[in-house]
């Protein structure tokens, strides 16, 4: 009887909203937002009915910060309170970058979509850390021309990063970093 409860079942949960203090450069204490959780986990099956419970626990304690360190620190600790072979957790949320317009000089908060993402295969692997975000950006349209007056159009643009890293690494450099080159400039010949 004890045999037949040690099979490996998998489990999971996503989207659950959670507030978390996510990795800032220009707010040392972290940006207020709210994360979307989703994890995947293959445990043992008779920790089936407990596993939410620990999850939602152990998200509580560590929703001070979110980063790549934080992530490393604390995934070794999800596997064993889940008594998991696998895991992989998933935090999607917004961040904001103040920015200003370039042509009334307006201050504004620019929207910027982030995920990050932990796994790892068992407690003898080293967790790998992703960070991922959606940068938007203005690049001119492939046909227009800076020949002529008013022949240059723009259009919005998605700029995806994906990064793997040791270290943390901030939005708000990741940010700069398109801004500088993303805008194309086409001419027609």
């Amino acid at each position: 009887m004890k045999d037949e409860k040690r099979f490996l079942v998998d489990v999971g949960m996503r989207d659950l909203p959670f507030p978390i203090k996510a990795l800032s450069k220009v707010q040392p204490e972290g940006q207020s937002t709210i994360v979307r959780i989703s994890i995947q986990a293959r445990i043992m099956h008779e920790f089936e009915a407990q596993w939410i419970d620990k999850f939602i626990k152990m998200a509580h304690k560590h929703r001070e910060r979110i980063g790549t360190k934080f992530l490393r620190d604390n995934i070794g600790e999800y596997l064993t309170e889940l008594k998991a072979a696998y895991i992989k957790i998933d935090f999607t949320y917004p961040f904001f970058v103040e920015k200003t317009t370039p042509v009334s000089k307006e201050k504004c908060l620019v929207k910027y979509n982030c995920t990050y993402s932990a796994k790892v295969p068992s407690l003898d692997d080293k967790p790998r850390i992703f960070f991922k975000m959606e940068i938007p950006c203005i690049t001119t349209y492939p046909g227009s021309s800076t020949e002529k007056l008013g022949g240059l159009f723009g259009q919005l643009s998605f700029v995806t990063i994906e990064t793997v890293s040791q270290k943390d690494i901030y939005p708000e450099d990741l940010v700069e970093l398109v801004d500088r080159h993303a805008v194309a400039r086409c001419t027609l010949s």
